[in-house]
């Protein structure tokens, strides 16, 4: 978040402006909700626009400064932040649902239950349920008897014990501690990529023979409802990748 606002008011002693940034509901969660007080405290003239959105939104088309999802789904074209650590998934159900049931002691064993299941938006895809044996990784087929575009409604459906539910443990941490979930599956799941900020290159924002700013700067960014904001030099956004990683090291 620290390198996205310093993107804006690159002129002024100290930055202001509004910074749009495009997250998934897990990436609000995880990795920006908890730093948000002190963030503003920070910056106090800044403005943070979340747009929370669990597809695979192309943020340059739709006029966002940036966006943060897992490393594994940025485009290898964007510049990279990491804002967290490496993290797990978690397959979890409520114990009424497993009443009268045996635990999956194998990922295979999954097609025995109901489960509760992500689909893309954007694509109509599942999100797949990846999992981590001796044998190297694998992809489970399920039995979804719900599926939705929401992973707050997952949570919901699986406290409410109508499946299985995959969703991020970190997501599920309080219900777990609480024993309102119950974890199946841990040793099959392993870490993976963290959260990254993302954000257009030079080259992406900037075409070559445009020649409307000062050198080292970047065009006006517009969205197709709003007037432009002030220019972003993207050297500011590249010096305050630093105070992400920071922030990522004492968390």
């Amino acid at each position: 978040m620290e390198a996205a606002i310093r993107q804006v008011g690159t002129y002024q002693e100290r930055p202001k402006g509004t910074v749009r940034l495009n997250l998934s509901r897990a990436a609000a969660t995880m990795g920006t909700l908890p730093r948000l007080g002190d963030f503003l405290a920070t910056y106090p003239d800044g403005r943070l626009d979340l747009v929370i959105d669990d597809d695979l939104t192309d943020v340059v088309a739709r006029g966002f400064d940036a966006g943060i999802r897992i490393d594994d789904q940025v485009s290898r074209d964007m510049v990279a932040v990491r804002v967290t650590p490496d993290f797990r998934m978690a397959v979890v159900g409520a114990p009424a649902y497993f009443e009268g049931r045996s635990s999956p002691q194998r990922p295979e064993e999954l097609s025995k239950h109901r489960c509760l299941t992500y689909r893309w938006g954007d694509s109509g895809a599942l999100f797949a349920w990846r999992f981590h044996g001796p044998d190297g990784p694998l992809v489970v087929d399920v039995d979804s008897v719900l599926t939705v575009n929401d992973t707050d409604l997952l949570r919901v459906a699986a406290l409410q014990g109508a499946g299985l539910a995959f969703l991020a443990e970190t997501a599920v941490a309080p219900h777990l501690a609480g024993g309102d979930l119950i974890r199946v599956l841990a040793n099959w799941c392993a870490p993976i990529a963290g959260l990254h900020l993302y954000y257009a290159s030079r080259s992406q924002m900037c075409a070559p023979e445009a020649d409307i700013e000062p050198a080292g700067a970047v065009p006006p960014l517009s969205t197709p409802s709003g007037p432009s904001r002030p220019p972003l030099r993207m050297s500011v956004l590249e010096e305050g990748a630093d105070l992400a990683a920071a922030a990522t090291s004492s968390n």
